[in-house]
């Protein structure tokens, strides 16, 4: 739900009168399982699907070694802000002010979050952060 007002007051009594119901549920942590979870959302539980494809490996290679490899969690931990700032615009699209890795990413799932088309959402990159791994989608901008 969102309250959008011309003074605090009406804001504060429109708010005052969302009611909000949903329901808790278990949440998915192995990745395995997700896999095999039912769908959360019509065309299913991912933001995004990149394919990789870079030939026939098994056949190009000659030996091959099949395994399941386990790796510790990590929490990389970028030193700079996260922070951004959103303007409307006129014609109905936004401009998103922000440090990026790569803002036409950034601006393609913006854009699907919100239904536009994705020429009605400019990423300005205010800087280039370290990522470290950790900012390469975005979150807080949508």
């Amino acid at each position: 739900a969102a309250v959008a007002a011309d003074h605090p007051d009406t804001a504060r009594l429109a708010a005052a009168a969302i009611a909000v119901r949903y329901e808790v549920l278990e949440p998915v942590t192995d990745p395995e399982k997700a896999f095999e979870a039912e769908p959360l959302h019509p065309d299913g539980n991912l933001i995004r699907h990149i394919p990789l494809r870079y030939g026939d490996a098994e056949a190009a290679g000659e030996v091959v070694v099949e395994g399941l490899y386990r790796i510790g969690r990590q929490d990389p931990a970028p030193i700079g802000a996260e922070a951004g700032l959103a303007v409307p615009r006129p014609d109905g699209g936004v401009e998103i002010y922000t440090a990026s890795t790569d803002p036409h990413t950034d601006r393609d799932l913006i854009a699907a979050c919100f239904g536009l088309e994705p020429d009605r959402v400019k990423v300005v990159v205010t800087g280039v952060p370290g990522a470290t791994g950790d900012r390469e989608d975005p979150g807080f901008q949508i």
